[in-house]
């Protein structure tokens, strides 16, 4: 059975110790959760750095429809290109 994430992460009240101490009761390796805490880590980092590129994108895509809504030809391109940084 798996085990939750949250038991690994210091910051949530987890114990990664125990989690080792459970893995050299089986004889299995405890270098593991190292790992799988080095990981997590890097994909929590990611999804921070996603959660932030996407929280750009939609202020821009507010200012365009700002824009548009004042008026009806004006002229967006900048923000566009803006926006079209954040696709590649």
């Amino acid at each position: 059975m798996p085990i939750d994430i949250n038991q690994l992460r210091v910051d949530r009240g987890g114990d990664p110790e125990k989690v080792k101490a459970s893995q050299r009761a089986r004889f299995a390796d405890e270098t593991i959760v190292d790992q799988i805490m080095e990981l997590d880590g890097v994909r929590r980092a990611a999804k921070y750095e996603l959660d932030n590129f996407k929280m750009q994108k939609n202020a821009i895509s507010k200012e365009v429809g700002a824009r548009k809504k004042a008026d009806k030809k004006a002229d967006i391109s900048d923000l566009t290109a803006k926006s079209k940084t954040f696709d590649e």
